[in-house]
């Protein structure tokens, strides 16, 4: 397997972790991934969240001339939620600004918010989903999304983990101490990222946890190595 088998996206840094987004940071994002060689541009979809979260398609459509020659993901648009006509009429828009540089990923969701929000019932959103009836079509193995924070600071990790990705997910420290993310010393980040590509992976997108230009580079150095 060569370095060439596996390709990295960026994902935007859509949440807001402290400070407002702004379209210029974004930009900047955007500019330094295509620098450092990520291929893909990705954002997902959610309605409601209990931190500002900027709009996917909304962010993907403002960075179109930023992402230069990136491909354009979305991880997954909520057709059930948008609608399937309306998102089928946002995504067409951004592949046809971006000069066809778009690949549409739909799903049902994962967030009972999102659909409260929309005033449809959680338990609807896979026979909703599947009323469409096209069969998905094959692509490449994907992680997306995987957290990223490379640091050799175990505190700086495990403050990562404890006081900015635990509360975010309302999910126990515990748990995602246990999970194989790509947070904490680059040895062990390029471990688990071997693991993934040895079980299939072709593709991986990475969402940095703050300093995400520092992140987005410290990854392709010191984690992204080639694949055995």
């Amino acid at each position: 397997m060569t370095a060439h088998d596996v390709e990295y996206g960026a994902h935007l840094p859509l949440v807001d972790l402290g400070a407002p987004r702004s379209l210029p940071a974004l930009g900047a994002y955007v500019r330094t991934a295509a620098r450092l060689g990520y291929r893909y541009l990705c954002a997902n979809d959610h309605l409601v969240f209990d931190r500002p979260w900027l709009d996917g398609p909304t962010a993907l459509a403002a960075l179109i001339e930023a992402s230069r020659d990136m491909t354009l993901v979305t991880t997954a648009g909520l057709a059930v939620l948008r609608g399937p006509v309306q998102l089928a009429k946002t995504l067409t828009a951004i592949d046809i600004l971006s000069g066809g540089r778009l690949v549409a990923g739909v799903g049902p969701g994962s967030s009972a918010g999102d659909y409260a929000a929309a005033g449809i019932g959680f338990q609807e959103r896979w026979r909703r989903f599947e009323e469409a009836g096209r069969a998905p079509e094959p692509f490449p193995s994907a992680i997306a999304t995987t957290w990223l924070h490379v640091t050799e600071d175990k505190g700086e990790a495990e403050r990562m983990l404890g006081e900015v990705l635990a509360p975010m997910l309302h999910r126990p420290p515990e748990e995602l101490r246990s999970a194989p993310l790509l947070i904490g010393p680059a040895e062990v980040c390029a471990e688990r990222l071997t693991a993934w590509v040895d079980a299939g992976a072709r593709r991986i997108f990475v969402w940095p946890l703050g300093d995400e230009l520092a992140q987005l580079e410290r990854f392709r150095e010191r984690v992204a190595v080639t694949p055995r």
